[in-house]
């Protein structure tokens, strides 16, 4: 729901942010065996720490979401593709992370007035 009211330029509350980092954390599901489950569950953990302003959670989110790209491996010379939160596309683990830095870098760059 906080992506849509993002996506629609609503305002988000951190509370909200907050909130929803809280229950994606409940809800175990960046530790999954599953390595795109738990590589989505990281991208909207990253999202929403971004979001919530928590630059704790951001280094540590981004630091376990490095590790699992470190050890993505080609399967018969496939290497596995990745739902983004961002652009609603499939992508390799290289361009979901590029995708998601590029949000972060967005959402956390001073406002400029005009």
């Amino acid at each position: 729901m906080l992506q849509c009211k993002h996506e629609l330029n609503e305002p988000v509350k951190l509370e909200e942010w907050k909130s929803g980092l809280l229950m994606l954390d409940g809800s175990g599901a960046h530790t999954k065996r599953e390595i795109s489950s738990r590589v989505l569950a990281l991208s909207w953990g990253l999202i929403a720490s971004v979001n919530a302003k928590c630059e704790d959670r951001v280094d540590k989110i981004s630091r376990e979401f490095d590790s699992i790209g470190r050890n993505i491996r080609s399967v018969a010379h496939r290497f596995p593709i990745f739902f983004s939160p961002v652009s609603k596309e499939l992508l390799v683990f290289a361009d979901l992370k590029q995708e998601i830095d590029n949000y972060a870098n967005k959402v956390t760059e001073p406002k400029r007035e005009s």
